[in-house]
């Protein structure tokens, strides 16, 4: 069905939003994307006047289209901004006060380097690895095995491994060769990672679960880094496993637990609390990846780069 022709009037407003958007230093062939998600906005409500449409109804329609999984950060941006165009020059009275840079920042991606994600390798100095890790005693010794240290985080990347085991690794293999004098890893083999391991456990004293994320690491150096298998590591003192009866808070203690809290941590203990989701998927939850009709959230890039759609029902804390 062919659209109506364009009034006088709507030509001249469509002219004034193209030329709003090349001022802006947008490009001449891009401006009619903005044009189409204007006009789907506006057919979004039929035979409403902007001027008579509510922030609540542009929130409510921004969330909608953000829920769409093919929609790219870079497509919602362009949603978000050819609406306020619209409103610019409709000259709506609550559009100045509309808080259009809270929608760009939940379209926004994370960048390849964020704290949560980091999964493409970018080349680091020995000084920011040790900031990666956490521990800036451990620069000099980064610095003169650099070439393992670049090999270990593009083999971890390659393979979709979490930024927290990467960091855990790291820090475990800088702890082992400062142990072993600072030797080159190549140079090392079963006996030192054996020595390693007993010493952690009868000199540090640490739990097993401690003592295993060490063996795993060093496991991970050899045979996947320097492609050197350790084999039989022989015999050492194995760190034992404490007897606890697992903890478990009632309803009553988590109501005032979280009533310490406020805020963004009250809302992050909120949620892990009620859908069971780990740290990290999370810190990654954007506005369009909550679904709040239905009380479900996606969640995108969890453990083993595998999302969860619409796996999680809220549940409230206080729900008794």
């Amino acid at each position: 069905m062919a659209k109506p022709p364009l009034t006088d009037k709507e030509r001249v407003f469509w002219s004034r939003f193209s030329k709003h958007l090349i001022q802006k230093g947008i490009k001449p062939e891009s401006v009619r994307w903005y044009r189409i998600r204007a006009e789907q906005f506006i057919r979004a409500f039929p035979r409403q006047r902007l001027a008579s449409l509510t922030p609540d109804d542009v929130s409510a329609y921004l969330l909608k289209v953000g829920e769409f999984p093919s929609l790219k950060p870079w497509q919602y941006l362009q949603v978000i901004d050819a609406i306020q165009i619209l409103y610019k020059l409709a000259r709506t009275e609550w559009s100045e006060a509309f808080d259009w840079d809270y929608w760009r920042a939940s379209a926004r991606a994370l960048e390849p380097q964020h704290a949560t994600l980091a999964r493409e390798y970018v080349p680091l100095t020995s000084a920011e690895f040790a900031r990666h890790v956490g521990d800036k005693r451990f620069a000099p010794l980064i610095l003169s095995h650099q070439p393992v240290f670049e090999k270990l985080v593009a083999v971890m990347r390659t393979r979709n491994m979490s930024i927290r085991t990467e960091k855990s690794y790291i820090s475990w293999i800088c702890r082992f060769i400062h142990h072993c004098d600072g030797q080159a890893p190549s140079s090392l083999g079963a006996a030192q990672v054996a020595d390693f391991l007993q010493y952690l456990a009868v000199t540090r004293n640490v739990s097993i679960s401690t003592q295993n994320q060490a063996l795993n690491a060093l496991v991970f150096l050899f045979s996947k880094v320097l492609e050197q298998p350790l084999g039989d590591i022989g015999p050492f003192s194995r760190a034992k496993r404490p007897r606890r009866l697992p903890t478990v808070l009632s309803r009553a203690e988590v109501r005032r637990m979280l009533g310490e809290l406020a805020g963004v941590p009250w809302l992050v203990a909120s949620l892990l609390y009620g859908t069971g989701m780990r740290l990290m998927e999370c810190l990654r939850i954007r506005v369009q990846d909550v679904e709040f009709d239905r009380g479900l959230i996606m969640v995108r890039c969890g453990k083993g780069n595998r999302g969860r759609r619409g796996g999680l029902a809220v549940r409230s804390p206080l729900d008794a």
